[in-house]
């Protein structure tokens, strides 16, 4: 397996400009845990371990302040910045308004071909008698490229504003997969994680925006559940088609 973690991780590399590349790297680091909240970031050391000049650094920075990963504290330094509870439910009340509103309107143009292709990546993962914990990491990489195809019909004049919103999420779900959703069975997690895509598909494939998009909300709500220890995941049934 691991093939869809290489994937997003030689996307990561192979960034050809470079300001944007050591964006993507830092954030990345934030996204998967391996920077912590409070943490302080120092230009100097990040110039030194990527072997970049400042230059690039600092921009980047500033790109991961305005998105709110960072925060600048004058006379102290930039920290990695830990967003509210109140500030995670919004982001992702706004990434599951803008998404069903965008499949809703445009879920045609996503390639057929490309989902039949997740089609029967999701249904392998769904035949797994267990689902080890390397394979539910993958499992985690598998729904963030799925959810970037689904980003593909997002207007180029706001794709990269609703890309911050859904990017904003991920620190929470990479959280939720690797701690298996507060210890659910291998069965919750196929329907949490494999059902609702595999829902998706199939009316995205049979042209059902307003079904895609139902589902689609139901998939950024379970995202959200995760981040509510006291009501985690109310309902343990696979989606009707």
């Amino acid at each position: 397996m691991e093939i869809y973690q290489r994937s997003y991780e030689e996307s990561i590399i192979n960034e050809p400009v470079l300001n944007k590349r050591v964006y993507n790297i830092i954030r990345n680091r934030i996204i998967f845990d391996e920077l912590h909240p409070g943490q302080q970031l120092s230009v100097a050391s990040l110039s030194k371990e990527l072997q970049v000049s400042r230059t690039p650094v600092s921009v980047a920075l500033s790109a991961l302040e305005r998105d709110g990963y960072v925060v600048v504290q004058p006379k102290r330094g930039t920290f990695v910045r830990e967003l509210t509870p109140y500030e995670l439910e919004i982001i992702f009340k706004a990434r599951a308004s803008m998404g069903k509103l965008i499949i809703e309107s445009a879920g045609y143009l996503i390639s057929k071909e490309q989902l039949h292709k997740f089609q029967k990546e999701f249904r392998s993962f769904r035949s797994m008698k267990y689902i080890t914990n390397p394979y539910l990491i993958e499992l985690f990489y598998l729904d963030v490229e799925f959810h970037r195809l689904l980003d593909e019909c997002i207007p180029g004049i706001i794709h990269d504003q609703f890309k911050v919103i859904a990017d904003l999420t991920m620190n929470s779900r990479y959280i939720a997969y690797r701690n298996r959703f507060g210890g659910l069975s291998d069965q919750q997690i196929k329907i949490l994680c494999c059902d609702t895509h595999l829902a998706i598909i199939d009316a995205l494939l049979k042209n059902d925006g307003t079904k895609a998009s139902d589902y689609f909300v139901q998939d950024v709500y379970h995202g959200l559940d995760a981040i509510r220890p006291k009501e985690h995941f109310k309902l343990f049934s696979s989606p009707k088609s």
